[in-house]
């Protein structure tokens, strides 16, 4: 369970049975574990919870981002406390813990204790993480907000994306306007509009002036209408008229250009499995280049091409290797716009998304720049 606890409770167990399903029991349900497992006979089966995580899929081996030492590191181990009942108190980050999972733990720290070495353990407490997004995985932690601005802004981009409205808008309050311009451009559409809605239009204007025409009126785009005519107005001159002659190509239907046969994927799918997909339906999918990765709400959330996806393993998921916080469009998004970004970011096609992110077509290169008949 994710609350602000110093630890979490162990809620349920994941126990496969002698025909090879798994079936989840309640740990109110368990009477021991040891090399037995005792269960109580009038257990009923249950399901994992939208707060729930499996702790040996998604927590153990994965990525956490450091904000104090602003890096990547990874769960090496997970630390479990009996309180009475069994809870999760933190992650080990350091070698040892990746000794003790396999195993070498003892036989190491014995060596190093022989040789007057002390060998301890790099710890951090549940109270210091929070789950961001479960089917890829990832926690990250929570305190000390005012070091994010170490982080490159699509690392915390990302991070916004995943976490609720409320403390997504309280995180970019803390940001200066440069670096909050650079974040912003990288949100999901959704949040994009909702994060020019947070600050007061002067604000807003401040933060803009950092971002490239094109940019702005994306960013623009995504906020509604009322909301938008406000800012405009405090626009200085001559940026204000560019501006206003983007906006007013904005009623390009990109609806009818882009194409809405595409291949999408989970985070959790292995490359072989994506590879074995694409020969299945490689018929009836002209042109495949790109791979989209959605979550369960069909939210884009990662793209990767098919050279990269052919450089991995067969058994490698893919959210450990996809791009995330791909470059998007929306439906309202000027051609002039989305050439743009093609052109900056050297990419041949772009996702189209709707207003929660929601994967809704796809534009090429030559969709755009093809003559209207």
């Amino acid at each position: 369970m994710f609350k602000s606890t110093s630890t979490a409770p162990v809620s349920k167990l994941l126990i496969k049975t002698p025909k090879n399903h798994r079936v989840l029991v309640p740990f109110s349900s368990i009477i021991k574990i040891g090399k037995n497992i005792l269960i109580s006979p009038d257990y009923v089966l249950t399901n994992l919870e939208e707060n729930e995580l499996y702790v040996g899929k998604n927590l153990n081996d994965q990525q956490i981002i450091d904000v104090r030492g602003n890096k990547m590191v990874r769960v090496n181990d997970v630390v479990f406390l009996q309180k009475p009942f069994l809870h999760v108190s933190g992650v080990d980050i350091g070698w040892l813990g990746l000794l003790r999972w396999i195993g070498l733990e003892k036989m190491v720290t014995d060596a190093a204790r022989m040789a007057g070495k002390e060998v301890t353990s790099q710890f951090l407490s549940w109270n210091d993480i929070m789950p961001v997004e479960l089917a890829r995985g990832r926690v990250m932690l929570k305190r000390q907000e005012t070091n994010v601005a170490k982080l490159r802004p699509e690392d915390l981009a990302d991070y916004l994306n995943h976490l609720s409205l409320r403390n997504a808008k309280r995180l970019l309050h803390t940001l200066d306007d440069e670096f909050a311009a650079s974040v912003i451009r990288s949100l999901n559409v959704y949040l994009r509009g909702q994060a020019v809605k947070i600050f007061a239009p002067e604000r807003i204007v401040r933060i803009l002036a950092h971002l490239d025409i094109d940019e702005v009126v994306d960013v623009l785009m995504s906020a509604d209408r009322h909301v938008r005519e406000r800012i405009i107005k405090l626009i200085p001159h001559p940026r204000k008229d560019e501006v206003m002659r983007l906006m007013k190509v904005a009623k390009t239907p990109v609806g009818d250009l882009m194409n809405i046969q595409f291949l999408v994927a989970s985070p959790v799918d292995t490359v072989g499995k994506i590879i074995r997909q694409i020969k299945k339906e490689s018929s009836h999918l002209s042109d495949i280049k790109y791979v989209y990765v959605v979550n369960d709400a069909y939210e884009l959330i990662g793209v990767f091409s098919l050279l990269e996806l052919l450089s991995e393993s067969m058994e490698e998921p893919l959210y450990k290797f996809m791009i995330t916080n791909p470059v998007t469009a929306s439906l309202s998004t000027p051609k002039e716009i989305i050439i743009k970004k093609m052109v900056k970011y050297k990419i041949d096609s772009i996702p189209i998304v709707d207003d929660r992110n929601h994967l809704v077509g796809v534009v090429s290169i030559v969709d755009v720049v093809r003559p209207t008949e």
